[in-house]
């Protein structure tokens, strides 16, 4: 799970995270920007930002990873699951809508249209 280059303690911050998408990540956030890895700094100006970064995370694809034969998977029954750099990204196809919009992690069910036929008098 963890790379091959060993991050100090001493220079890096660490954190493992089980996140709501099922999907395990190793972090790190240097405690300057002068933190090296070994001989090498990992920054494009020789320096690294001040922030989080994630160096590893399994599954690699959620998508693919998690599946299930009778409907459902990381974005649940109904949903399309597509991976990107942020994780799971679950959309519904057309003519469904998400069951619970706060949640896209959950099923979609099928969106009802409502048609209003207008008469002449």
């Amino acid at each position: 799970m963890v790379r091959p280059i060993q991050f100090s303690t001493q220079d890096f911050y660490q954190r493992a995270t089980l996140e709501y998408d099922v999907v395990f990540r190793y972090h790190v956030y240097p405690k300057s920007t002068s933190s090296t890895v070994g001989r090498w700094s990992m920054a494009w100006s020789g320096r690294w930002s001040m922030a989080w970064s994630t160096l590893s995370y399994m599954p690699s694809n959620i998508c693919t990873s998690l599946l299930e034969y009778t409907g459902g998977g990381a974005c649940g029954f109904n949903s399309l699951c597509r991976h990107d750099d942020e994780g799971p990204s679950c959309q519904c196809p057309y003519g469904y809508s998400h069951t619970d919009p706060d949640d896209v992690l959950k099923d979609a069910n099928r969106t009802l249209i409502h048609k209003v036929v207008m008469t002449p008098h």
